[in-house]
């Protein structure tokens, strides 16, 4: 599950596009005042996370920002990477807790692919 700000396209300091997401609905919301007043917050399945957002991100050449704090901290990485790291930790989940996996209804690690 991630939380974005709809539209919460931004420009790094290093100007670099990027999307920024957060993984609590409590860290996004301490960005909701300022520039960012009328954003809101949205949830996103890890699904819709996985097939549609970071494929997007890719092609249009976005990084993503994730836990973006009020004081500009963020962790940066590429869609790339972190559907490697997805992939890794629900192949690790499904193999090490596949009854937890099952419950959660996740997608399997082998359908995740990098274009």
């Amino acid at each position: 599950m991630a939380y974005i700000a709809n539209s919460g396209l931004c420009v790094m300091h290093i100007g670099q596009q990027s999307l920024a997401i957060w993984s609590h609905k409590n860290l996004a919301s301490l960005l909701i005042k300022g520039d960012w007043v009328n954003y809101k917050i949205q949830k996103v399945s890890l699904s819709i996370f996985i097939e549609k957002i970071i494929p997007y991100l890719k092609e249009a050449k976005y990084i993503l920002s994730l836990n973006l704090s009020p004081e500009g901290q963020n962790i940066q990485l590429s869609p790339e990477k972190m559907l490697l790291d997805l992939e890794s930790i629900l192949y690790k989940l499904h193999t090490n807790r596949p009854d937890l996996y099952e419950k959660l209804e996740l997608p399997l690690p082998r359908i995740i692919r990098i274009h």
